[in-house]
C-alpha cells in the first residue's frame, strides 16, 4: 500500500482515500507520525472524508489499527 501511494503521489494521481489507506498501512509498519500526517493531507484533500479520518486516527493514537 505505502509504495502503492508513493508511486501514484508521485505521478500526481493520489487522492484523499489513497492517503486513508496510506495512513493505515503506515500505521501497521509503526510508522504514527507518518501515518497521522497521511490523514492529515486526505481531509485537506477532500473534507468530506474527516469524519473516516478521525476514526482512524483515533485508533492509531490508542495504537490499534484494524487495516
Amino acid at each position: 500500500v505505502v509504495q502503492l501511494v508513493n508511486e501514484k503521489n508521485a505521478r500526481g494521481l493520489a487522492g484523499a482515500s489513497d492517503y486513508i489507506a496510506l495512513a493505515g498501512g503506515l500505521a501497521s509498519l509503526g510508522n504514527k507520525v507518518e501515518a497521522l500526517g497521511a490523514l492529515d493531507t486526505a481531509v485537506a484533500l477532500d473534507a468530506s472524508l474527516k469524519a473516516q479520518a478521525d476514526q482512524l486516527r483515533t485508533q492509531i493514537e490508542a495504537g490499534v489499527v484494524t487495516r
